[in-house]
């Protein structure tokens, strides 16, 4: 299965484009819902940086959220194969203000 990106950013951000998305899935029986977000590797004519060092802005937000130091969302996985949408991209939990898990269950609770 592959996926055509839009050429040109669309709104979101000038380093890569940035896309904001609902996943649904089944975890453990449970359906469930996360705030996710899409970070695609910006086409070469609208690339701020010459080289925009893509996989390792992954790996810096990887350590930075693992460590704790700086409030950055986790990041979930990283596609250097541009076969799968275009060009490398990465996922992350999607922020929010305030205190809210990523993953939610659509299922309400017992009680």
């Amino acid at each position: 299965m592959t996926a055509q990106l839009p050429s040109a950013p669309v709104g979101a951000g000038a380093s890569n484009e940035t896309i904001l998305f609902e996943a649904r899935y089944s975890a453990a029986g449970l359906e469930q819902v996360a705030d996710l977000v899409l970070r695609v590797s910006p086409a070469p004519e609208y690339r701020m940086f010459l080289d925009p060092e893509f996989e390792m802005q992954y790996e810096l937000l990887s350590i930075l959220h693992r460590l704790g130091s700086v409030k950055v969302p986790e990041m979930l996985w990283f596609e250097a194969d541009p076969v799968v949408l275009g060009r490398p991209s990465s996922s992350c939990a999607a922020c929010t203000v305030g205190y809210r898990s990523a993953s939610r269950s659509t299922t309400p609770p017992a009680g």
